[in-house]
């Protein structure tokens, strides 16, 4: 009978709502932000993508620069052999959302950190590397390219951009005012 508010987006509240009912909680959505494709920053990403070959290794800091990338390049139809691709994540999720897209990644940090999934990287990557490509967001830190930037040529690519949601909805705003949950939970 509980009632939990949660700040993640929506493709990420169906699976957390689900949950909550099974337990018998009442789950509802309130997203503060949205992830949506990069517009406009489809001009980079059609060159970049257009010269993917260049790029022997790949990092992913995050699902949503998975699933992005690959959005990416099915919806300008370029077709990438991932042959002499290495690819590293953080983290099992994001290692997991790449598997899922039929590539298993080289190297899976155990951390969350991106600086510390840097650092990781620093141990790991061989003097055969030519360029390093980081599909990312719009709001990512600059931490591996600070630190691998020293060593390789690193290249970050805005395939996605956190947004602010800018329509709350008005009941739970009332919720919230009126003090009718039993908890919120924030989520970055």
């Amino acid at each position: 009978g509980k009632i939990i508010l949660s700040t993640c987006t929506n493709d990420k509240a169906q699976k957390l709502n689900t949950l909550f009912k099974l337990k018998g909680a009442n789950g509802y959505n309130f997203p503060m932000i949205q992830i949506k494709e990069a517009e406009n920053n489809a001009v980079q990403i059609k060159d970049t993508l257009n010269n993917i070959e260049s790029y022997n290794r790949i990092i992913f800091t995050s699902s949503n620069g998975v699933k992005f990338f690959f959005f990416w390049l099915n919806k300008l139809n370029i077709s990438f052999k991932f042959n002499n691709t290495q690819f590293a994540v953080i983290g099992k999720a994001t290692g997991f959302t790449l598997k899922s897209f039929g590539i298993k990644p080289d190297y899976i940090s155990s951390g969350k950190d991106s600086a510390e999934f840097a650092n990781e990287l620093t141990e790991i990557i061989n003097n055969n590397t030519k360029q390093i490509l980081i599909p990312t967001g719009n709001l990512a830190s600059n931490n591996i390219k600070n630190i691998l930037g020293k060593i390789y040529e690193c290249h970050y690519l805005v395939v996605y951009n956190t947004v602010e949601t800018k329509q709350l909805s008005h009941t739970l705003v009332s919720m919230i005012e009126k003090d009718k949950y039993d908890t919120i939970l924030f989520f970055s």
